[in-house]
């Protein structure tokens, strides 16, 4: 199972040796079942000949509360991406995204928005342990807070 960072290592050294440039990739979301709604991660531009990669990731609300909003941007980013959400995320439900990433984007920040705007933001969200196929983020609800957890 190869994890994310090895993968951007071992793309970069390729790349040096090659001596070829990277050009930045476009957002796609990942096909859904039609009953599934997807979002797209904004897209923060890498330096240099950074390698660049997009990962499928999983966004399970298990909060108690339907998501209205949802933003999410590098954890160097100082701004929210637009609303990401094409429709309501309701309780127990899952949407697909993909985050375009190189190594210096490994940790991302999440906000989530109810009806009434209220909102809870996760910080430093870890891909660096995901497998390339595809990320997974689990938000929940305990007797002590929200949290989030990325597998």
């Amino acid at each position: 199972m190869k994890k994310i960072l090895v993968l951007i290592m071992a793309m970069a050294i390729s790349l040096s040796m090659t001596a070829c440039g990277s050009d930045k990739e476009a957002i796609s979301s990942a096909p859904t079942p039609p009953s599934q709604p997807s979002v797209e991660a904004p897209e923060e531009a890498p330096e240099g000949d950074a390698v660049v990669i997009t990962l499928p990731v999983e966004i399970s609300n298990e909060t108690g509360v339907d998501i209205y909003g949802l933003y999410i941007s590098p954890s160097s980013s100082d701004q929210w991406s637009d609303d990401l959400a094409p429709e309501i995320i309701y309780n127990d439900s899952t949407v697909t995204s993909s985050l375009t990433m190189d190594a210096s984007t490994l940790l991302w920040d999440l906000s989530i928005e109810d009806e009434e705007g209220t909102t809870l933001d996760f910080f430093d969200l870890n891909f660096s342990e995901c497998d390339v196929s595809g990320g997974f983020i689990r938000l929940y609800a305990t007797d002590d807070g929200y949290l989030a957890e990325v597998k």
